[in-house]
């Protein structure tokens, strides 16, 4: 049961989605979901975001605020598996759906719960959105150039690695539950989740105890690490640790005699000579184009990318071929690009379906799912509690 909005918690419930789990999503009869007219309003297409989101899924509309609507929420909650929620502070509970509550109903329940700073400590009952978790986790306070002042990260890095640790949460409860055969509760924050993405650069300055710089694209103990510009006007970013590949590089780019002339031989002596070992690089990239300078490194074992925009990454031939790119009919958009799932199962295809329409799948469940008649439905959507 998926009553998650905005985009975290309905990023929990796409993953669950694409991994095959029935994901019914429960919105309000009046106007679904906040989120499928949060930019255009009642009257224009459904929002991209909300369709991006809700990919796989099924969606009924019931007003739980009812009497009438409670108990048949109770009794979804009955036939269900897991009930995912990201509404904060505790309005579960005031409506009387907290865990302990709903276990009565469903013992083996498992009931995933996403907020900004989690039920305990001493921020559990702020209020947070991706930005305001980007900001106390720390990620943005390294984030950007030196000078400039904090920066927040394009995607959202809080939002998006929230809904996917639920998901890894609720897969681990499930697994948990066919020994103990009891449900129980699973939480993430997104503070956590912006503090865990940084565990192995802003981690180590933690367990120092000193404060982590901002570098810009720049690795504080590697060079070459960093982004060049090409004659397209585009850019590459180029990663190389290891001292072979070091080499082999400045070998490529017609620069192998400094490695001699000054002792770049190891990760040290390479930061110190940061500036010489950069201008070279960059001479050399800026009088080819981006992909030419990638195919030509990469076929080396030298890691390099082209930094793709949005129009580039959806032509890439690469994410079609691995359906991170797919297209699909929307009842609205018509034929659309939408994003696939990250996670491929080699031995079975995984198909990738549309958002649906807000109560689309009214009739299947609560005929199907509950067995109720078509004048019990009727009924209750001319109470406006379907």
């Amino acid at each position: 049961l998926d009553l998650t909005q905005y985009e975290a918690g309905p990023t929990c419930t796409l993953f669950l989605a694409f991994l095959g789990a029935e994901v019914i999503k429960i919105e309000n009869p009046a106007q679904g979901e906040s989120c499928r007219h949060l930019f255009y309003g009642k009257g224009a297409n459904e929002d991209l975001y909300f369709v991006l989101l809700n990919l796989n899924k099924k969606s009924i509309t019931l007003d739980i605020n009812t009497d009438e609507g409670r108990s048949i929420f109770i009794e979804l909650v009955k036939r269900s598996d897991v009930l995912v929620e990201n509404f904060g502070g505790n309005k579960m509970e005031r409506l009387g759906f907290g865990p302990d509550q709903l276990r009565e109903s469903n013992p083996r329940l498992i009931y995933a719960s996403l907020s900004g700073y989690g039920s305990y400590g001493p921020y559990a009952s702020y209020p947070s959105m991706d930005m305001t978790a980007q900001a106390m986790g720390g990620v943005m306070s390294v984030t950007g150039d030196e000078d400039d002042p904090p920066l927040r990260c394009g995607a959202a890095i809080a939002d998006s690695s929230g809904g996917a640790n639920l998901a890894l949460g609720i897969v681990a409860a499930l697994y948990q539950r066919e020994r103990t055969k009891k449900g129980m509760k699973v939480e993430v924050s997104l503070h956590d989740s912006v503090v865990n993405l940084g565990r192995s650069i802003l981690g180590a300055y933690i367990a120092y105890g000193s404060r982590m710089p901002k570098l810009g694209n720049r690795l504080k103990d590697v060079v070459p690490w960093n982004i060049y510009k090409t004659v397209d006007g585009g850019y590459v970013a180029i990663c190389v640790i290891q001292q072979h590949l070091f080499e082999r590089l400045m070998n490529i780019i017609g620069k192998g005699e400094l490695i001699k002339e000054f002792d770049l031989t190891s990760l040290r002596r390479r930061k110190e000579e940061r500036k010489l070992i950069e201008k070279a690089i960059g001479e050399w990239i800026l009088k080819r184009n981006k992909h030419d300078v990638m195919k030509r490194l990469c076929e080396q074992d030298i890691p390099c990318g082209a930094v793709l925009d949005s129009i580039e990454v959806s032509r890439d031939p690469h994410l079609k071929e691995r359906e991170m790119i797919v297209e699909i009919e929307h009842h609205q958009w018509g034929r659309i690009k939408v994003l696939g799932c990250p996670v491929k199962f080699l031995d079975s295809k995984m198909e990738v379906r549309s958002s649906p329409c807000l109560g689309g799948h009214n009739r299947e469940i609560f005929s199907g799912l509950l067995g109720m008649s078509e004048a019990e439905i009727q009924h209750l959507k001319e109470k406006g509690i379907v």
